[in-house]
């Protein structure tokens, strides 16, 4: 084989090696933000967990559905945009409330509440402020009313891990993060 032949073996090979590189990179980013920034265009009904008492005190994973509109945006921002805005009046005078209480001072720019990443099936929460608690009843009932809210707003919910401020998997006092294996 001519040197002219062989230049052009190998500049297909190399070609077609780079262009499978871009082609799966550009597959996994689209993948990764797949629900984060899905943009619906009309109003959206959201169902949002609330604790409950006097059940939730005794049973930490009891929780009680209200539904929510809002406004066009992502379905999980959304929803636990709602969870942290809490439970309406009228909702609170049913015995509904919201175990999680944030802290002062985010930690994310932008000063927000929390950020959300979706890769594959794993939908990671970090939260910029850390959340206040008295212990492992209080993490429980913050587990299952985030859980709940993006299970009951999704048609094929992820599964969530939930970080602290710190980065640290939330209520994981063994300090072994766990949540990230």
């Amino acid at each position: 084989m001519t040197k002219l032949t062989w230049f052009i073996i190998v500049t297909v090979v190399v070609l077609g090696i780079i262009s499978g590189f871009f082609w799966l990179q550009t597959r996994d980013d689209s993948r990764d933000n797949q629900s984060v920034t899905s943009q619906p265009t009309a109003p959206l009904m959201l169902t949002v967990h609330f604790s409950k008492s006097p059940e939730s005190y005794d049973d930490f994973e009891f929780t009680s559905s209200v539904s929510r509109e809002v406004q066009a945006g992502d379905v999980y921002q959304s929803a636990l945009e709602q969870l942290l805005a809490g439970p309406t009046e009228d909702e609170q005078a049913a015995g509904l409330f919201n175990p999680i209480r944030l802290a002062a001072g985010s930690r994310c720019d932008g000063g927000g509440d929390f950020t959300l990443r979706l890769v594959g099936e794993d939908l990671t929460i970090r939260f910029c402020r850390q959340i206040e608690s008295a212990g492992i009843g209080d993490d429980a009932r913050v587990n299952a009313v985030i859980n709940r809210t993006i299970e009951a707003n999704g048609d094929n919910p992820p599964n969530v891990i939930i970080l602290d401020a710190n980065g640290g998997c939330f209520g994981d006092l063994s300090g072994q993060d766990n949540c990230l294996n």
